[in-house]
């Protein structure tokens, strides 16, 4: 069934009127440039629960991302970026407002944005036209990632969305942001577009539609394996055993959805393209990565602040950037907003923890210090279903990250080295090798943490969204 966009609108507004009419009115009484003058148009596209490792221009050896790796070569690709939460919500409330959870109040999933502005705040205030399209339910109005959208199509709330595990397929997403942007162009407008697309493909079941869905199931499978969300959970919490063979049948599936997800990314690029939009700058990235057996930790993430969980691909394109570039410096997704606000030229909020990324993209900066990442990990709760205790250090985690290094702290006191470089796959605990180095990072650590919020500020959860946790497995 076909909606206006004003009918997606009035129904999300049933949810949270004050926030949308406000959203409304900001995008309605901002102050544009002059008029005449060309704005470039915005799109970003983020992916839920991809790994770096598993996108094809990261070194993948799987076709799982062909567009994505044309995107990389007609642009500027970051070699190391990473997220500050592996969990959706924080992780895309820090995207939208260059902001560290602990700044930004966004702990866990369904919790509130209490803090800064937010990209498509900035960008309406500014003229852009705003439009933002998720796939997933922690993204539904309610959670203050709506503000500054327009118009703000996430998934339906409804015993439906229980049924379908909380999250739409990623072309239904594309189909209503491509019908979007066709609407503009159509009604005259081609610049000053800013359009957010969210697919939470590849995320848990890893069920994507025929042919993705095994297109990297090399040979039959006979397990046990049927892919609902309940055993997913067992297989996570480890009610259900299962061998090297069920492990790699879901790998083979988790590729299905990446490739899925990135078909649907063609689309969007197809559509630009079609509509001659050719001064968009195209901003491609993930909300956090995926363990896939690695540490003992099986097709989840949250809990761990393993390169798995943290390393995403990102991604920038414009005309005015160069093409074929990649940076290895360590990036943030929290550096997402200054660097689109320096493209379209627009001075940045202050107080970010991100910085713009466009003097990298062209060459500059490389030699200035390294630049440090802060990390956490989810909220452990005794009702979670989620194992809230890595191996070899117990609890909620919180890190830091510079210059290959990562230091992993339990605020109990046990914290682990690890050297990126020699060690990506964070096995061996550097500390007794390198006592000076451990102690100055806790000391920074420690620096960043006093001057932020505590670590056990959490958000009392509603009823409603135990329930909808609850549904698709996340509590108890």
């Amino acid at each position: 069934m076909t909606r206006t966009y004003a009918a997606i609108v009035l129904t999300k507004m049933r949810r949270t009127p004050a926030l949308l009419l406000l959203a409304l009115a900001t995008t309605m009484t901002g102050c544009p440039r002059e008029i005449g003058t060309a704005r470039p148009n915005v799109l970003l596209v983020t992916v839920d629960t991809l790994r770096a490792d598993h996108v094809g221009c990261y070194g993948y050896e799987r076709a799982t991302t062909v567009w994505a790796d044309r995107l990389a070569a007609a642009g500027t690709r970051f070699a190391d970026a990473v997220v500050p939460m592996p969990e959706t919500l924080p992780s895309i409330a820090s995207i939208f407002t260059g902001l560290y959870p602990i700044d930004h109040g966004i702990r866990r999933n369904h919790y509130e944005l209490r803090a800064g502005r937010t990209l498509a705040e900035i960008l309406s205030q500014h003229g852009w036209l705003t439009a933002g399209f998720a796939s997933s339910v922690v993204l539904e109005p309610g959670t203050g990632i709506e503000r500054g959208f327009a118009v703000y199509d996430a998934t339906l709330s409804s015993p439906f969305l229980m049924m379908s595990a909380g999250q739409r397929l990623a072309e239904d997403t594309t189909d209503a942001a491509r019908g979007w942007l066709q609407q503009q162009v159509a009604s005259g407008r081609r610049d000053g577009l800013f359009l957010w697309v969210h697919f939470i493909d590849p995320h848990a079941r890893y069920a994507a539609p025929p042919p993705y869905r095994d297109r990297f199931v090399d040979v039959p499978y006979t397990g046990p394996i049927r892919g609902d969300t309940p055993q997913f959970f067992d297989i996570v919490t480890g009610k259900l055993s299962i061998d090297a063979t069920d492990i790699q049948f879901l790998i083979d599936r988790y590729d299905g959805e990446v490739a899925y997800a990135d078909a649907q990314l063609g689309r969007l690029l197809e559509t630009l393209d079609e509509l001659e939009l050719h001064d968009t700058l195209v901003v491609y990235t993930a909300d956090h990565g995926e363990s896939l057996g690695e540490h003992g930790y099986l097709f989840d993430h949250g809990e761990y602040l393993y390169e798995d969980q943290i390393r995403v691909p990102l991604i920038l394109r414009h005309p005015d950037l160069p093409s074929g570039r990649v940076v290895q410096r360590q990036v943030q997704t929290v550096d997402i907003l200054p660097t689109i606000l320096d493209v379209l030229d627009i001075d940045s909020p202050q107080g970010l923890r991100g910085r713009s990324l466009v003097p990298l993209a062209r060459g500059l900066g490389d030699d200035e210090p390294p630049r440090i990442a802060f990390l956490e990990s989810d909220v452990c709760e005794s009702r979670s279903l989620r194992p809230c205790a890595p191996y070899g250090i117990a609890g909620k985690l919180v890190a830091i990250r510079v210059d290959g290094w990562k230091l992993v702290y339990d605020p109990r006191g046990s914290h682990a080295l690890y050297d990126l470089r020699a060690d990506p796959g964070e096995t061996v605990d550097k500390t007794p090798e390198q006592p000076e180095l451990a102690r100055r990072l806790s000391r920074q650590l420690g620096q960043l943490l006093q001057a932020s919020s505590p670590l056990d500020a959490t958000q009392e959860l509603d009823a409603e969204a135990l329930e909808t946790l609850r549904a698709l497995g996340y509590v108890r």
